[in-house]
């Protein structure tokens, strides 16, 4: 078995096709990491808000409970 290339440096080049494969290998590991990260992003988010709601109507039912009537 032999090897296409002979160094690391023409590895990276790849003929000519280096700038285009390259910039093809991180375009695809950005776009995989949006589709990792985009959803736990989301999900603290809702965990946020879930927090702050249930602050919000624990802070009504005490007002509630407290205040005469």
């Amino acid at each position: 078995m032999t090897f296409q290339f002979d160094s690391l440096a023409s590895f990276m080049a790849m003929g000519t096709h280096g700038p285009f494969v390259w910039s093809v290998v991180v375009i695809t590991l950005l776009v995989l990491a949006w589709l990792v990260l985009w959803p736990l992003k989301l999900h603290r988010d809702a965990l946020v808000e879930q927090g702050r709601l249930a602050r919000i109507e624990k802070a009504r039912s005490e007002h509630a409970a407290s205040s005469p009537q």
